[in-house]
């Protein structure tokens, strides 16, 4: 990635902040060529070979034409997930069992990613 002019969110994002944090820890600084929140713009630019683009996995569809992607493992990018809800008296149980499932989920990868190879 050192050696690739990116596609990022701006810097005062979340996502744009995460990504240059994690081009930090990898020991360089990325090269920025264009700054845009819109994902869909990003993919655009990297199918058009102007850019690299780090997207979520979510965001992309592996099998897209004029794509190619490749997971970032080495370098996971870890962000904080919060849930708001309404204050009420009872809690919901829609919003209580998924905020359950996100907790597990997390603890799931996090034990993925701490296991030696």
């Amino acid at each position: 990635m050192a050696t690739h002019s990116l596609a990022v969110p701006p810097p005062t994002t979340e996502r744009g902040q995460a990504i240059v944090q994690a081009c930090h820890q990898a020991g360089f600084t990325p090269t920025v060529r264009y700054v845009t929140a819109d994902i869909a713009a990003q993919l655009t630019l990297a199918r058009a070979a102007l850019a690299t683009a780090l997207v979520p996995r979510t965001a992309i569809d592996p099998v897209a034409p004029g794509i190619r992607t490749a997971p970032v493992e080495d370098r996971p990018i870890l962000r904080l997930l919060f849930a708001a809800t309404r204050h009420t008296e009872t809690a919901n149980p829609t919003t209580t069992a998924v905020v359950a499932a996100l907790r597990t989920v997390t603890r799931q990868d996090r034990t993925q990613r701490l296991r030696p190879a």
